[in-house]
């Protein structure tokens, strides 16, 4: 059940014309303390031994919410990391909106649907999923926002909300669970790998808010042997991932600039959530 889960959500990953079309629509559209916890450090590059070996990194945290956080790479050999488990709060299905039941029985064969609209006040309208609040994510310029939909043939299982600075330097997506995934996995199962171009020097660390809030922090500065930009994208970036309230948030923010002021932004938004 695992591995299904798993190849499953590698599925969800949008495809490059899915990712176009929602950026296009979306341009479109209208001081903290720290407990640095290094983890590790890693050159992580295509012609690295322990990757063409197929080898795991070994070494397993739980921090953020999560029951496991690991250094890994793809089948296909993407380097990244997976977090495993969390403190899922499951959705009842019932209780989502009739247009989000209509979305999970267009194609509820595991397919994907998509709300776009200006925010995440317009997809927690549509879907009837209030999300936890963070006053310093309100105040940022947002560009728009997407919910995405998955189900079974008994209904919705995944939402997943996501939403863009004007400018895209800022991302931040929250997923939640409904009963109907609930059903069938143990928390323990559940799973999701973030993967980079190869190239990038990775580091992660764990950061506490005031209010002890912990999450896990990934910073991707660019290496020896990075790819195409065309093709990928390689600036230096922050990403963070924490369970909050029964969601799985990621943040991810693009360094345009100083690399201390991106941590500093990022930080921010941390501390803009109250457990």
């Amino acid at each position: 059940m695992r591995e299904q889960y798993r190849h499953m959500m590698e599925r969800v990953t949008l495809d490059e014309d899915k990712k176009e079309e929602i950026m296009n629509q979306l341009r479109e559209a209208k001081p903290a303390r720290r407990f640095p916890r290094p983890l590790r450090t890693a050159l992580i590059a295509a012609c690295a031994c322990l990757l063409l070996m197929g080898s795991a990194f070994a070494a397993v945290y739980a921090m953020g919410g999560f029951a496991s956080v690991e250094l890994q790479e793809t089948e296909s050999g993407k380097p990244g990391y997976g977090l495993t488990g969390g403190d899922f709060r499951f959705l009842s299905a019932e209780s989502l909106t009739d247009e989000v039941l209509a979305l999970a029985e267009t194609d509820p064969a595991y397919a994907t649907r998509y709300f776009i609209g200006q925010d995440w006040s317009a997809a927690e309208a549509f879907s009837g999923v209030t999300l936890p609040e963070n006053p310093v994510i309100d105040a940022l310029d947002i560009g728009g926002c997407f919910l995405s939909v998955q189900s079974n043939d008994a209904g919705p299982t995944w939402l997943h909300f996501q939403q863009w600075t004007r400018g895209l330097a800022v991302s931040i997506s929250a997923e939640a669970y409904t009963d109907l995934m609930g059903e069938a996995l143990d928390p323990e199962d559940f799973f999701v790998g973030r993967y980079f171009a190869p190239g990038y020097e990775l580091s992660t660390e764990e950061y506490i808010t005031r209010s002890g809030l912990s999450a896990v922090i990934v910073h991707l500065a660019p290496g020896d042997g990075m790819p195409d930009p065309e093709k990928y994208n390689t600036c230096e970036r922050y990403e963070a991932d924490l369970m909050l309230d029964g969601f799985r948030y990621h943040i991810n923010i693009d360094v345009d600039g100083s690399s201390e002021e991106a941590l500093e932004q990022l930080h921010g938004i941390l501390e803009g959530f109250a457990l």
